[in-house]
């Protein structure tokens, strides 16, 4: 017979005993806690040995305090009894145990406290080593200081319930991954020795797989030779075994060939079939042993026509005629055949010379007096003769162009010419005012007179906001300068009267009101307007000899409040804005006070009468048939 039944028998026993005889029974002395033992263990049953009893005493597991069923019961055998309990759970708690001795009910519970199950100690990050290798290889964990027995497992994240990779420990456990990823990232390490369940994961982060430097663009030469001779694609500055791919795109795209670095060597050179007529672009990548792939550089290539001579390469002197012209161009390979055109495509060839240590002046009869441009082409050995390149040359010698700071220009007010004044020039000097930087209107003209080093040009109205003129100077034999833009400020406007210096007289119907304005000078003339802008003129007044304000005299302005525009027009200087200024309704006679109205209302053949009191002199009263109109 098991202990467990032996025990519930001799239970059931006793509580029929207490059950016939209650009134012998006495309480059993409840347990101490210190004679309880609770064993929490992983993978086994659990285990509740209780000390100190004597032979036949029944021992029962509780899960709470008072209530409920017991979870265990056994019998004492000689001086403890062990109870065994299938899972107390993985974590720690609480079990509550009570004894019953012979002849007595059963004690109170003694709560008992136990730890959670055993765990593996977690792996220290410092005994992990990740080794994450180019693709193509295993990748490697190698954890360090395991005990025998142990399993190591790795797991994706700190989550995931699948492990992408176990091991049994040694003192050098390995575990080998298809692959991590070529990022860098975090693997999760746990551990489980014997008799113990799998410990917390220790985070491991890990670098990324090892890529090659990729070539520097500086390093890659293209050759992109005319069709039948194979175009080249060489990359300097590499090592031994380091091999050359080159693509056709930035990402995917074709691979158009590729080379190994031999031994001795630092450079490799891809042959290409053809790269194509047009000029384009390769993308160069270099794979080192135990590396990944680098990522591609961007090369461009020419077309298999000559390259065109820079324009900075150019140098056009366009002499004063009759002298010859010239076209210098330098930066040309050894016989480079250069020819100088007219137009950009057809047009006539002007001149055409053999380059030497590249370099060569082409002479040209005469490009002309003016500014223009030049086509230059060159033909290397077995190329196209290049695209033409667009160069640009001054016009024959020019007059140097007036400095902004030597002219002046004065804006007037309307009804007095604006003037424009160059100073520093020579005697003969012809002066230009245009109204824009090219074509445009010529506003006038001067010529700097005998013994004279400056001129002035006199203009009816430049207009009278701020704006530009754009000067330009002639010499005697040369060319008119090129223009020089001056700015000039607005006419002079006069400044708007203060509304505090305007004194409004909205007089009743049948006295002209007036607007009076303080605070100006002599000669000042005042206007009054209807609105802030357009409007009528309502009336205007000039400030007197030795007087400082004007008054302006308005037939009406009209019962009721409103606001009137004034300005200021000072000598020679424009009318100013308005001003708004309010003035109140014309004055109202104060109405009669009802007390003092008496209206007499007599009967047919007497006049009715209204006798209104409280008025002064000249008072005119009416009496109306109703409240509005009537």
């Amino acid at each position: 017979m098991s202990k467990k039944l032996f025990g519930l028998i001799i239970s059931t026993f006793v509580l029929l005993l207490l059950f016939v005889y209650p009134a012998f029974a006495a309480v059993s002395t409840a347990p101490a806690a210190l004679d309880i033992t609770v064993t929490n263990n992983f993978g086994a049953p659990d285990t509740v040995q209780v000390g100190n009893l004597s032979a036949d005493v029944i021992a029962r597991v509780y899960t709470t305090a008072t209530g409920g069923s017991p979870i265990a019961v056994s019998v004492a055998d000689v001086d403890s009894a062990t109870l065994y309990i299938e899972q107390l759970g993985v974590t720690g708690g609480t079990v509550y145990v009570s004894v019953t001795t012979p002849g007595n009910t059963e004690s109170t519970r003694t709560a008992v406290t136990y730890e959670a199950e055993p765990a593996s100690t977690p792996i220290l990050a410092e005994n992990v080593t990740v080794q994450n290798n180019a693709t193509g290889q295993l990748d490697v964990i190698t954890v360090i200081n395991v005990a025998a027995d142990e399993i190591i497992k790795a797991y994706p994240t700190s989550t995931a319930v699948a492990p992408i990779a176990v091991a049994v420990g040694t003192p050098d456990a390995k575990l080998f991954i298809n692959q991590l990823g070529s990022s860098a990232g975090t693997i999760y390490v746990a551990v489980k020795s014997p008799g113990q369940k799998e410990s917390t994961r220790t985070a491991i982060t890990y670098e990324a797989e090892a890529v090659s430097t990729a070539p520097l663009a500086a390093d890659i030469t293209v050759t992109n030779n005319k069709v039948g001779v194979s175009d080249t694609v060489e990359v300097a500055m590499l090592f031994a075994g380091d091999v050359v791919k080159v693509y056709s795109a930035a990402t995917a795209g074709t691979l158009l060939g590729t080379a190994t670095v031999e031994t001795g060597m630092d450079s490799a050179t891809v042959t290409i079939a053809q790269l194509g007529a047009a000029a384009g672009r390769v993308y160069v990548t270099v794979t080192t042993t135990d590396m990944n792939e680098s990522a591609r550089v961007a090369k461009d290539y020419d077309s298999e026509t000559t390259v065109a001579p820079l324009a900075a390469d150019i140098t056009i002197t366009n002499n004063y005629h009759p002298t010859i012209d010239t076209v210098e161009v330098v930066g040309l390979g050894i016989s480079d055949v250069v020819k100088v055109y007219s137009a950009a495509s057809g047009g006539t060839v002007l001149g055409t010379a053999v380059s030497g240590a590249g370099a060569v002046v082409i002479s040209v009869d005469q490009l002309g007096a003016n500014g223009g441009t030049v086509y230059v082409t060159a033909t290397s050995d077995n190329k196209l003769e290049s695209p033409r390149t667009a160069k640009t040359f001054a016009s024959e010698p020019i007059t140097t162009a007036p400095l902004a700071a030597d002219i002046t220009v004065e804006n007037n007010a309307t009804g007095t010419n604006d003037t424009v004044l160059v100073a520093n020039l020579a005697e003969g000097n012809i002066v230009k005012v245009y109204s824009a930087a090219t074509a445009g209107t010529v506003l006038g003209t001067a010529t700097v007179a005998t013994g004279e080093t400056s001129a002035v040009v006199s203009i009816a109205q430049l207009g009278t906001a701020a704006g530009n003129v754009y000067v330009s100077v002639k010499e005697a034999e040369k060319l008119e300068s090129t223009r020089i833009v001056k700015a000039y400020i607005a006419e002079p406007v006069t400044t708007a009267p203060v509304a505090a210096d305007i004194t409004i007289t909205n007089n009743a119907t049948g006295t002209p009101d007036t607007v009076a304005v303080a605070n100006l000078v002599e000669g000042d003339v005042v206007k009054v307007y209807s609105a802030a802008t357009a409007g009528t003129v309502l009336g205007t007044a000039t400030v007197a000899t030795g007087e400082t304000s004007a008054t302006v005299s308005i037939t009406q302005l009209g019962t009721a409040a409103g606001n009137v525009y004034v300005s200021v027009k000072g000598t020679d200087k424009n009318e100013s804005t308005r001003t708004t200024k309010a003035y109140t309704a014309e004055p109202v006679s104060t109405a009669p006070v009802a007390a003092n109205i008496a209206v007499t209302n007599n009967k047919v053949g007497t006049s009715d009468e209204v006798v209104v009191n409280g008025l002064a002199e000249g008072d005119v009263v009416k009496v109306y048939s109703a409240a509005t109109a009537g």
